[in-house]
């Protein structure tokens, strides 16, 4: 007798076309807060519960899946303190996506003891074999490495954007830089003192060096700076001129599919353009301060990194200007190590993520019709062994 399961998957960050959505054996849900600016953009795809709503923790509790970018408690335990009188109403899997590519040691925060995810989704081969050896006491069992599925909208993105010359500044976040989020409903605020940090200081200078300008001017380049979310209140700081923009919000995806160059230090952003075989340079201003205060990765940028490391402006508008000048193409020598790194650059990350979810599906009812038919013939050898008995 075949049984066909209807299964019910909660996804907690939206990720287009994960999931088949003409298999009729399952049911998606998209949650997302309702107070969110990409809410009304989500509804449109239908089955969007608003996060807390009655509707979404009930639709959780009948979950057999639990898909999620984060690995925040709020994206698998909505209950908080409550948790412990329905924990035994919990019957789903954990799969880990990723919001990001994982190249640091963070054995606290990702490792098994704290999240005990049942899927870990690996963005290449370099990060499979670190997570498998650096303490998160997963196996291979429950690490996958597919590609990342943000990467599969990237390549699409890219076919219908035109390259435009415009040059991509996004620096990292600094946790070390205290007072621009709210530590309790995570919201950015305004600081007073963020113009008093070395930060802000280096990056206005950079964007407003007069090289730089002059380039930019003479090759009819423009400039885009994004600010991380935390910092975006802070972008009336910075000093105004006509070849480079300040953002408040930037729109990601759109911006690493249309843009020539990016400029970063270490956000992960720079895989996100390396995908995409564009030309990177990392400004590394302050590498002591940032290895302080931030874990140790797999990751080297001088000997692994997808373009030059520079350490001061000089060296970020000397790279800059050769790179306008070669028409932003990308060197030989950083083109082979991105190939090298990306084991999957075929636009099916999605599918091979899908893949693996139904594969677990599938294995986790193959164990229980064993569990099931152990029982059964120890039952049988029960009886068999009673009757020898009375015999």
């Amino acid at each position: 007798m075949i049984v066909k399961i209807k299964q019910e998957i909660m996804v907690n960050f939206f990720l287009d076309n994960l999931v088949n959505k003409n298999n009729p054996n399952i049911d998606v849900y998209f949650t997302i807060n309702n107070s969110s600016i990409d809410y009304e953009k989500l509804k449109k795809i239908g089955n969007i519960l608003d996060y807390g709503s009655k509707e979404y923790l009930f639709t959780f509790l009948k979950s057999n899946k639990i898909i999620s970018s984060v690995s925040e408690s709020w994206a698998t335990n909505p209950f908080g303190k409550d948790q412990n009188y329905i924990r035994d109403l919990f019957n789903f899997d954990i799969i880990y996506l990723q919001n990001r590519i994982i190249d640091t040691d963070l054995p606290q925060s990702l490792n098994r003891i704290n999240k005990n995810f049942n899927l870990f989704i690996a963005s290449s081969k370099m990060q499979y074999n670190f997570i498998l050896s650096s303490g998160y006491f997963y196996n291979k069992n429950n690490v996958v490495y597919t590609g990342l599925s943000r990467f599969d909208n990237l390549i699409e993105n890219t076919k219908v954007s035109l390259k435009e010359k415009t040059i991509l500044i996004i620096p990292s976040w600094r946790n070390y830089i205290r007072g621009t989020i709210d530590l309790v409903t995570y919201e950015n605020i305004y600081s007073d003192t963020f113009k008093n940090i070395t930060f802000f200081n280096i990056y206005n200078k950079f964007i407003n060096e007069q090289n730089l300008i002059s380039i930019l001017q003479q090759y009819n380049y423009t400039g885009i700076l994004c600010l991380h979310p935390y910092f975006s209140k802070q972008y009336v700081d910075f000093t105004k001129n006509n070849y480079i923009i300040i953002e408040k919000r930037c729109e990601y995806q759109k911006l690493l599919s249309s843009t020539s160059l990016l400029i970063t230090d270490y956000s992960n952003i720079f895989y996100d353009f390396g995908y995409l075989k564009k030309p990177i340079i990392y400004f590394q201003f302050d590498i002591e301060e940032f290895r302080k205060y931030n874990y140790k990765g797999c990751f080297n940028f001088e000997k692994d990194g997808f373009g030059p490391v520079c350490y001061d402006i000089q060296c970020v508008v000397y790279e800059i200007i050769k790179e306008i000048k070669n028409e932003c193409k990308i060197n030989k020598k950083y083109l082979k190590r991105i190939n090298k790194y990306f084991d999957f650059s075929d636009n099916n990350n999605n599918d091979r993520i899908y893949v693996e979810i139904t594969k677990k599906v599938k294995y986790k009812y193959f164990k229980i019709i064993i569990l099931y038919l152990c029982m059964f013939i120890l039952f049988l050898i029960y009886i068999i062994l009673k009757l020898i008995i009375k015999k």
